[in-house]
């Protein structure tokens, strides 16, 4: 969905982040949703994309 007068610009990414795409049309309208039911939620997310896009999932301590 292109941007329009009126959308909200997100801010370039800063040293060490990495930028988010929407992959979607329906992904556009998931996020705006999203962020209008949790706005903290969605935030926190957001800046957890930006910083850390691929978090290595814990595990029981057992290497191969």
């Amino acid at each position: 969905m292109a941007p329009k007068r009126g959308d909200s610009v997100a801010p370039p990414p800063g040293r060490d982040e990495f930028e988010i795409k929407y992959a979607t049309k329906e992904a556009v309208e998931g996020w705006r949703e999203l962020g209008k039911q949790a706005p903290g939620n969605t935030r926190a997310a957001w800046h957890e994309m930006r910083t850390n896009p691929a978090p290595v999932p814990p595990t029981d301590g057992i290497t191969s």
